[in-house]
């Protein structure tokens, strides 16, 4: 289950972190028939610079650890982008979708090492600005499991204003608070988000 959760986060990571806005230059253009609209992750929203708070529940319940309170500026959202890029290329072959009412529609096949699949299938609906939810659902498979593993996951994230004093971009708080961390000062993790 932890592999399926790995590759959700990145997933999501890639779906609620990108750093170009889904208008303007490069975007593609509005869609005149019925249908939705193939995109990129570079064609998706960025969150705005501040804190988010999201909830997360797995399989329908929710943890002591669901809660995560997150200090994003834009060069934090624009590498946690580039990390979710960067997965999708070495792991995962992926399609983006936007429909006619604004939500966006990812599927995703992932391999973890030789034996193992996730086939992903979410929603992503909001503006990306006040609020958003996210709920993917994922069948993992391999020559270990007798039949695929079934996990669906909901993320529900709302905007609360600027960071508070103290909490740095890029400061992420789990749960009650007893678990804090900042990806930009994680040498490893901020390479692997795009930065030095």
């Amino acid at each position: 289950m932890r592999a399926t959760m790995v590759i959700a986060a990145g997933l999501l990571a890639a779906l609620a972190g990108c750093n170009k806005p889904s208008a303007g230059a490069g975007a593609p253009a509005a869609s005149t028939g019925s249908g939705p609209v193939a995109m990129t992750l570079d064609h998706l929203p960025a969150r705005k610079a501040g804190l988010w708070i999201q909830t997360v529940s797995s399989q329908g319940a929710s943890s002591h650890m669901a809660e995560t309170r997150m200090c994003l500026d834009a060069d934090t959202d624009a590498k946690m982008s580039a990390f979710g890029q960067g997965m999708a290329n070495s792991m995962c072959q992926q399609s983006i979708s936007r429909g006619l009412d604004g939500s966006f529609t990812f599927n995703a096949t992932c391999k973890m090492g030789e034996a193992v699949s996730v086939a992903s299938h979410g929603v992503a609906t909001g503006d990306f600005s006040t609020a958003y939810k996210v709920h993917s659902e994922s069948d993992m498979t391999g020559a270990n499991f007798p039949h695929p593993i079934h996990h669906v996951s909901d993320i529900e994230a709302r905007y609360a204003g600027p960071c508070p004093a103290g909490m740095a971009p890029g400061t992420v708080t789990l749960g009650n608070g007893s678990v804090t961390f900042n990806i930009n000062k994680m040498p490893g993790l901020a390479a692997a988000l795009g930065g030095h």
